[in-house]
């Protein structure tokens, strides 16, 4: 299959995936806390915090892991890709035994911050089986950034989506059925062990060529992947505090009723760049295979479809959440909720803008150029902790969520302007082939939005039944307005291959 419909076909597989995480959790959420009580699940929600973190523990090197690869596949050069392949795998061994001892400190550490008996020792057990899974999967990021390194998303999504299926059938049944958080940490750990023997086996049967051995190991790729790395990491912090820290600040300057509506509208700004992330984020090896291949002049052509499909995702998702959100945080949540819809806008805003810079996000990642953008997410990070603690006493939760909207907007216009330095073109380039996605896109959304303020949504099929009508025709009319027919045509013949029906 062409590199464009295994992007096309990556890129819808993580999206679906995404959204079939978000149903089921939705979902899951009540039916598990009806089943345990309010104390286990506070407790499953105490140990799923500490895994959160652990997510850190890579130090950006899987990242860097999947960069190098790719790299190592545009040169065609075997040899290397089984030396970072090894190498990586020795790497992140180590790391995954970091991460295990870890938590055996917490668990040594429980009685500090539980007084129970009994919950000392669900908490010990949860939290080990809970370690162990995520010490196995850290041990794997090199498998999956050699099939990502190929542009096999597929393969992982399918997986991903096998993984979901599995375990939510599996704690329907136990947890259904009377068991413990426990059974529910067992079944955590059994099916992320199995979707991680997928992927192995998966990546032993596609890349035969690739056999990992010590011989392979090499020392001074080690120098290469921490210094990429560690400025990839650099930016999952500052991303951490972006998005991970408003609620503190809600919490100690405003009050706990503030939190949960400024919570209800971060989870749908959240699931909204998720979802375009999701989409956009496997031009990562794309671009460092371009790179790899000195052809410069598909980078470029790359990155401007890209921006271009970006903003037309951007404002299509973006307006729709404008246009309905309202009315869907009163059918999700109750009428007493509607506040945190204000809130949603003020987020979602320069979300948009985000998910724009996206392509220009994975370009840079891609070709190397890391250190100044991790410099300006630690300045962004600082200034949206400023602003929202300047700005929650007197504006309150909204003076938050400008704290976090302010720094953002200005953050994705540095990435735009970066990407243009780096690949040789002025800002107005940008601008005469992406701007008229995003005006037509503006137009289309505010022309929605005055046709349907005075409509009163009255139930979910009401709602759906809008959104698909409504935007569906804004889809086909903003892909006719502003992109080309030879775009048209490169959007249909990777449908058609991305189906399998080329």
């Amino acid at each position: 299959m062409s590199q464009r419909g295994l992007l096309l076909r990556g890129s819808a597989m993580r999206a679906f995936l995404l959204i079939a995480n978000v149903f089921v959790a939705f979902y899951m959420m009540p039916f598990v806390i009806h089943a345990v009580g309010d104390r286990w699940y506070g407790m499953w929600t105490l140990v799923a915090t500490f895994m959160g973190y652990y997510g850190y523990l890579d130090f950006g090197l899987s990242m860097a892991t999947q960069r190098f690869i790719a790299g190592a596949i545009g040169r065609r050069d075997h040899d290397e890709v089984n030396r970072l392949v090894t190498t990586s795998l020795w790497l992140f061994l180590a790391l995954g035994l970091i991460a295990l001892a870890a938590t055996l400190m917490i668990a040594a550490a429980a009685p500090l911050f539980l007084s129970d008996a009994q919950e000392i020792q669900v908490f010990r057990i949860v939290l080990v089986l809970l370690g162990l899974n995520s010490a196995v999967t850290l041990s794997m990021a090199p498998v999956n950034g050699l099939i990502t390194g190929h542009l096999r998303y597929d393969v992982v999504t399918t997986i991903q989506l096998a993984k979901l299926a599995g375990r939510t059938l599996l704690i329907l049944y136990f947890i259904g059925a009377g068991y413990s958080i426990v059974a529910l940490a067992v079944v955590t750990l059994l099916a992320d062990v199995g979707a991680n023997a997928g992927k192995v086996i998966a990546a032993r049967r596609m890349f035969a060529q690739i056999r990992p051995a010590r011989r392979f190991f090499a020392r001074e790729r080690l120098r290469e992947l921490f210094e990429y790395g560690g400025k990839t990491f650099v930016n999952q912090l500052t991303d951490m505090f972006r998005f991970q820290t408003s609620q503190l600040v809600i919490a100690a300057f405003i009050n706990l009723s503030a939190v949960t509506l400024f919570n209800i509208a971060s989870q749908l700004a959240y699931y909204f760049r998720t979802l375009l992330q999701a989409l956009i984020g496997v031009l990562v090896p794309v671009f460092a295979q371009y790179q790899a291949a000195a052809d410069h002049e598909g980078m470029r052509k790359v990155y401007y479809f890209s921006s271009k499909l970006a903003a037309a995702a951007g404002m299509l998702v973006g307006g729709a959440m404008i246009v309905f959100g309202s009315g869907f945080i009163s059918l999700w949540m109750g009428r007493s909720y509607i506040d945190a819809y204000g809130l949603m806008v003020i987020l979602v805003l320069p979300t948009i803008l985000y998910v724009f810079a996206q392509p220009g996000n994975g370009l840079l990642f891609g070709v190397g150029v890391v250190g100044p953008l991790a410099k300006a997410s630690m300045v962004e990070a600082a200034a949206n902790l400023g602003l929202s603690l300047v700005l929650a006493r007197p504006l309150g939760a909204e003076g938050v969520a400008l704290g976090t909207a302010i720094p953002l907007t200005f953050f994705s216009i540095f990435i735009m302007v970066s990407v243009q330095r780096v690949i040789g073109d002025s800002v107005w380039v940008y601008f005469k082939r992406v701007g008229p996605v995003i005006g037509v896109g503006a137009l289309l959304q505010a022309a929605t939005w005055f046709a349907l303020r005075d409509v009163t949504i009255t139930g979910y099929g009401h709602l759906a039944w809008l959104g698909a009508t409504i935007y569906t025709l804004q889809a086909v009319a903003l892909l006719l307005l502003t992109f080309s027919a030879e775009e048209w045509h490169v959007l249909w013949d990777s449908g058609r291959r991305a189906l399998g029906l080329q």
